[in-house]
């Protein structure tokens, strides 16, 4: 499950990635394993973390999904909720038992 930056992104992104991304996606994934829909900024509230890029990685990668509907940020802008998919559900309980 480890992603780290992009075959595409410049070589200094690649040098910036932390050592703890793969944690970082599943503490964010954790966030989600109730089924509720949120936005990524209540993913990382919940999780006490900014994991706005690793829910993007978590969507890439199936684990997550778009579920049709929106929140607001906190900036008051307009966002799409999302929910664990079966995949995701799948992963965590292989992960956690």
């Amino acid at each position: 499950m480890a992603l780290h930056a992009r075959e595409t992104d410049p070589a200094t992104s690649h040098e910036a990635v932390p050592r703890n991304i793969a944690y970082l996606m599943l503490v964010a994934l954790r966030a989600y394993r109730h089924g509720n829909a949120m936005i990524d900024h209540d993913a990382g509230r919940l999780c006490n973390r900014d994991v706005h890029q690793r829910c993007s990685d978590l969507r890439r990668k199936g684990y997550i999904e778009r579920d049709g509907t929106r929140g607001i940020t906190p900036s008051l802008k307009s966002a799409y909720r999302c929910r664990i998919t079966a995949l995701g559900s799948a992963y965590l309980a292989f992960i956690d038992g």
